[in-house]
């Protein structure tokens, strides 16, 4: 007897437990859909997008090369005056395509150009990523990548978080041939 009063508080417990993890992942299966990307930045920082970002900021020149590679140029917002400087940047011609280059990278600045999403390098002052994130703004810090593995990471985390993955898997790809090429 005492076994089977055991045994049917056992069911009951994991019959409630059911039902609880249930309701729980419907909630969160029910805000999902209006989550377009969920992600951890370089800082550690999860970073959520409800839409697909369509004014993207990029405040260092490693950030506006990738940006250039895989995202067209009408979502990219503004990139850093370093975009168009020959002896710095391997992406002058496709930094032609967008016409806002910033000295200024103050938070005054960013908030002024309305993007929906800003892409900093985590090298430098960070101060500003407080400042933008309360004011609103989503921002991406992205590691300062010192080997191909952290390139790879920073293609991917940008790629993904501008919605263009497959452009970031394209760039990748390319990547591995120029690599190849000279092994």
């Amino acid at each position: 007897m005492r076994s089977n009063v055991q045994l049917c508080t056992l069911l009951l417990l994991l019959l409630a437990a059911g039902i609880l993890s249930g309701c729980a992942g419907a909630q969160q299966n029910a805000a999902e859909p209006s989550v377009f990307y969920r992600g951890t930045d370089g800082m550690g920082v999860e970073v959520v997008l409800r839409e697909k970002p369509q004014r993207v900021v990029s405040l260092g020149l490693a950030t506006d090369e990738i940006l250039l590679a895989i995202a067209p140029p009408e979502q990219i917002a503004a990139l850093t005056a370093y975009a168009d400087d020959p002896g710095l940047s391997s992406m002058t011609e496709a930094a032609k395509a967008v016409p806002v280059k910033l000295k200024d990278r103050s938070p005054e600045r960013v908030l002024a150009l309305h993007p929906d999403l800003v892409v900093v390098p985590n090298w430098g002052d960070l101060t500003m990523v407080a400042s933008l994130r309360e004011a609103g703004l989503k921002v991406v810090v992205c590691k300062g990548a010192t080997n191909l593995a952290e390139i790879r990471e920073t293609i991917q985390l940008l790629a993904a978080a501008a919605g263009v993955p497959e452009r970031g898997e394209k760039l990748l790809s390319m990547m591995d041939g120029k690599l190849a090429e000279i092994q």
